[in-house]
């Protein structure tokens, strides 16, 4: 055997150097045996262990050989406490033997050789991590735990008692009537067993209620305690809290230097060439952050031996990496979008909740804006998921802006006076305001006579038909050319741009002129004032040359 012809060679060789010291080794006192051990070389000190070793193996193996004999002529009770004691004792043998065999092999790992370390049992690893949690919530229990057991400790104990006692009155009242000497002894035995269960219940109360009032009743004052428990606290799990509080801090800020680093490199070059990569090194940093601070706590509290921190901290890490496994396809998904790699990208144009957006950031709170929509939304990245953008164009991304003049389908004329992402709200002319939600107000259809640097005024007058002859050139000539005039002498002159007037149908009861006035667009205000003064301008006209204006159509305009 390995083991055996180990302990042969250095038995020879500590005997052989005993031989050569056994003199001085006489003489010496323990001060000089240390300053010797001190100089001593690690070889030198290996052999002397080894040595010391050996003999105790020497003297285990003779008690177990007296042992095995006095098993061999042991009987009944004696015998099973003699066997327990030779396991005892065979287990200490091979414990020295394994010690043995390490210090002779030096750093080789003999665990690595032990064919059942490779079995790994995870219920046994788990409890094994678990442990030091379980022990620390039973610490702070203890003393409850504690006070609960004793008192029921006593209230068993007390029913115990009183039935014992009851038990003793019950004998007595048998005894008092039995005449036959036996059958008193053997009652009185029984009562003195009786009496004597009373007594240690009655000693079991008395012992259970000394240790509750000391458990209750703490002579030490509260703030001692206090100050002892803060004491204790700061000098050991409350030191390596903050030791990994400030290791946390220092690998958070190196990161964060890191990644400014980054930026300033980054920073002369085109947003559209390093978007994706600078997004990719910055949830890099941010991902290796957070693993370099969990490694570096737990570390600390390696290095600081707090066994149910580091124990804390696993389950912590081990409930991260359960939850993301879970999340994993989510989160892929929005990994993408982060990434501006996704359905949805930065700087181009999606549709959400009825209305056009530009996509300004994307980030766990997406930001999106419309330039003519006072404020933006602030969106969760998963809202983001399942959106599509497309890049923006030349293209409006709202049908109208703050301050624009508007001809609703109803005909009326709006100012816009505010534009949110919840309301747009209008005012006419006579200050009356009316507010539209946003999403209905896009799809409403209407005018905007701000949106462009020009607009038409239109407006329909009829003649009756006794000027038919007259109705193709000289009438549509002659009204516009007092539209003309007149608008070149009113408020409106610098506005105007153009003039047409044009035979549009023949009504029933009269022949109907399309009269359409270009304007600026900077009097879009004025918009109603100057199609009431067109249809002025058209029946002045009309008295002027005494065109007839059909019944229908003059009760329709003086109404």
């Amino acid at each position: 055997m390995i083991v055996s012809l180990a302990v042969t060679l250095f038995t020879s060789a500590i005997a052989q150097l005993t031989i050569e010291s056994d003199g001085a080794a006489a003489s010496a006192d323990s001060s000089s045996l240390q300053t010797r051990a001190q100089s001593q070389t690690p070889l030198q000190t290996q052999m002397r262990q080894l040595g010391e070793l050996v003999s105790s193996l020497e003297a285990s193996n003779a008690a177990r050989q007296v042992l095995r004999d006095a098993v061999e002529n042991a009987a009944g009770d004696e015998k099973a406490e003699l066997e327990l004691q030779l396991q005892e004792i065979n287990q200490e043998i091979r414990e020295t033997r394994s010690v043995i065999e390490q210090i002779a092999v030096g750093s080789v790992d003999l665990e690595a050789f032990d064919a059942s370390s490779e079995e790994l049992d995870w219920r046994t690893e788990l409890t094994q991590v678990l442990l030091p949690v379980v022990q620390s919530l039973k610490r702070l229990t203890e003393k409850p735990r504690r006070i609960e057991l004793l008192r029921t400790r006593i209230s068993q104990a007390t029913e115990s008692k009183e039935n014992a006692e009851r038990a003793v009155e019950n004998i007595s009242e048998v005894l008092a009537v039995t005449e036959s000497g036996p059958t008193q002894d053997a009652l009185q035995a029984l009562s003195q067993s009786w009496q004597l269960k009373a007594q240690e219940f009655s000693r079991e109360i008395s012992l259970s209620n000394v240790q509750l009032d000391n458990l209750l009743n703490n002579n030490e004052p509260l703030w001692v305690r206090i100050k002892d428990v803060l004491t204790s606290f700061f000098q050991g799990r409350g030191l390596t809290l903050v030791l990994a509080l400030v290791v946390g801090c220092l690998v958070h800020y190196a990161t964060k230097i890191i990644a400014k680093f980054f930026a300033k490199r980054q920073k002369g070059e085109a947003v559209t060439t390093f978007r994706t990569r600078r997004r990719i090194i910055h949830y890099g940093l941010q991902a290796a952050r957070t693993l370099l601070i969990l490694i570096s706590v737990m570390l600390v509290f390696q290095m600081r031996g707090d066994i149910l921190l580091l124990a804390i901290a696993l389950l912590i890490g081990a409930g991260l990496v359960l939850s993301v496994r879970h999340m994993l396809p989510q989160f892929i998904d929005e990994l993408k979008l982060l990434l501006n790699l996704g359905p949805i990208r930065e700087d181009e144009r999606v549709i959400y909740r009825g209305l056009p957006w530009k996509v300004t950031q994307l980030n766990l709170f997406s930001e999106l804006s419309n330039p003519e929509i006072t404020g933006g939304l602030r969106i969760p990245i998963k809202e983001m998921a399942g959106l599509t953008s497309r890049p923006a164009h030349d293209e409006p991304w709202f049908p109208s802006s703050e301050n624009d003049y508007l001809v609703l389908s109803d005909d009326r004329l709006m100012k816009v006076k505010k534009q949110t992402p919840e309301h747009v709200l209008l005012e006419n002319v006579g200050g009356a305001e009316t507010m539209i939600p946003t999403a209905e107000f896009y799809s409403t259809v209407f005018e905007n006579l701000s949106r462009n640097t020009t607009y038409q005024v239109t407006s329909v007058f009829g003649i009756g038909y006794s000027h038919q002859k007259d109705s193709v050139t000289r009438i549509p000539q002659q009204l516009k050319q007092a539209i003309s005039s007149a608008l070149s002498e009113s408020d409106y002159a610098q506005h105007l741009i153009s003039t047409n007037v044009e035979l549009d149908y023949a009504g029933s009861s009269s022949l109907d002129f399309w009269i359409a006035v270009k304007m600026h667009s900077a009097s879009a205000s004025s918009y109603k004032k100057i199609k009431r003064l067109i249809q002025q301008i058209c029946v002045e006209t009309c008295t002027k040359e005494a065109w007839e204006i059909p019944f229908p159509q003059l009760t329709l305009h003086n109404s």
